[in-house]
């Protein structure tokens, strides 16, 4: 499975007050951070943490740098949703993107990869 390579273009776009700072940026829908990891370390970490308890996806779905994952239980707003996204700067740095679903925004925790 290989990543989107980004150009110049795509990360400004990516990152609409281009400043180094905001390469790694916090929100409460979603997660952006930089790693010097390969795609599949990545991937490999992401479904290790979607096996774990509480935070068990029986649904993960993986194609093109992409990866879709479905909660099991049904909460107050429904499943938990999580798509991550990799782009690939250089063969050896990647930004990755986490979001989760909108309709369960005030309710769910943060969900932070440390790889």
């Amino acid at each position: 499975m290989k990543p989107t390579s980004l150009n110049a273009f795509d990360i400004i776009s990516l990152f609409p007050d281009f400043v180094l700072s905001n390469l790694i940026k916090i929100c409460r829908s979603d997660a952006r951070f930089t790693t010097q990891n390969s795609a599949s370390t990545i991937i490999s970490r992401i479904e290790e943490v979607a096996s774990m308890g509480v935070l068990c996806f029986p649904q993960v779905k993986k194609k093109d740098g992409t990866v879709k994952m479905l909660g099991r239980k049904e909460g107050r707003k429904g499943k938990l949703a999580i798509h991550v996204e990799i782009f690939e700067i250089t063969p050896a740095f990647h930004v990755v993107e986490v979001k989760k679903n909108q309709e369960i925004l005030q309710n769910a925790g943060s969900f932070v990869i440390k790889a």
